[in-house]
């Protein structure tokens, strides 16, 4: 595959974080690789990686796999209400699957167990997130998070953790959890659907962390830069409550009404237009009662 893209092995080394020595072993089959290993190059190569997945997987295995496949979709759908009813079902199937040995889905399902019990305090949270972090970066240090290569279950737990930690008002750490994930963006072994579905999100809970925090400006910053990769990944769910945060952070900023009254409507609008009523009433209603803003026609 490395020749047929014409990549050459120092630069494919490069990319993996290897020396071109290791690739080499890789290549001639000297240095044998294990499933998740293989996964990691393919998405280095920009290679749709799960399917491959199935060469390695027996009838049983392959139901389980479906299973895995379908809690990460659920685990999206139901992340708005919270109570995550289909998940927990999934997740049990999936917990008690000979699948759930390998370290990546014992990692994933460790995550969603912490994402879906509401009864966890922060406290007991962020301790449940550290172990099932330590499964794959067992010296895991949150200073370094932009120098990692994160696969899609570290990213996933790192930004539970920055969340956990706003929730303990302890700001800065949430903003330099949530700061390392973007930075280190370009190097995430994730397909691009899952990237799609992750970092819309993520900047938008850091723009959110960085309002609550006073720090207006920089809040703004990262409400253009959500937009742009919103665009990117052709992901618009988030786009009317980004426009909204933008309009909240310009009225705190002392803009004048023209500039935040028009990211109001574009929000509102928008909510609509994709289908998010609830979110487009919750804007209609904060202009009228924080804005003192009643029409938001175009």
């Amino acid at each position: 595959m490395r020749l047929e893209m014409r990549i050459n092995q120092e630069e494919l080394a490069e990319r993996m974080y290897i020396s071109p020595r290791q690739l080499s072993r890789i290549e001639t089959g000297e240095k044998q690789l294990d499933i998740w290993q293989f996964v990691s190059i393919l998405e280095t190569l920009g290679l749709p990686s799960e399917d491959y997945w199935l060469l390695y997987l027996e009838t049983q295995e392959y139901e389980d796999y479906r299973r895995y496949r379908l809690l990460k979709r659920l685990i999206r759908e139901e992340q708005l209400n919270e109570q995550y009813i289909e998940s927990k079902k999934v997740l049990a199937q999936l917990e008690d699957s000979l699948l759930a040995q390998q370290p990546f889905i014992r990692q994933f399902v460790a995550y969603v167990k912490i994402k879906v019990s509401v009864e966890l305090s922060p406290e007991q949270a962020i301790k449940e997130l550290y172990k099932a972090l330590s499964i794959s970066k067992p010296d895991f240090d949150e200073n370094k998070v932009s120098e990692y290569r994160l696969n899609y279950n570290e990213i996933f737990l790192i930004n539970n953790l920055a969340s956990r930690y706003g929730k303990l008002k302890n700001y800065e750490r949430a903003i330099a959890l949530y700061k390392g994930i973007i930075e280190g963006r370009k190097k995430i072994q994730a397909s691009e659907d899952d990237k799609a579905a992750l970092f819309p999100p993520i900047m938008f809970s850091l723009s959110n962390m960085l309002g609550m925090f006073g720090k207006h400006k920089e809040s703004l910053k990262y409400c253009e830069r959500a937009l742009e990769v919103c665009r990117e990944y052709d992901n618009l769910r988030l786009v009317p409550r980004i426009m909204h945060n933008m309009a909240i952070n310009q009225q705190l900023l002392n803009e004048e009404e023209r500039v935040y009254r028009l990211n109001l409507v574009r929000a509102y609008h928008c909510a609509y237009a994709i289908g998010d009523n609830s979110t487009a009433i919750t804007i209609k209603k904060d202009a009228e009662e924080n804005f003192g803003i009643t029409d938001l026609d175009l």
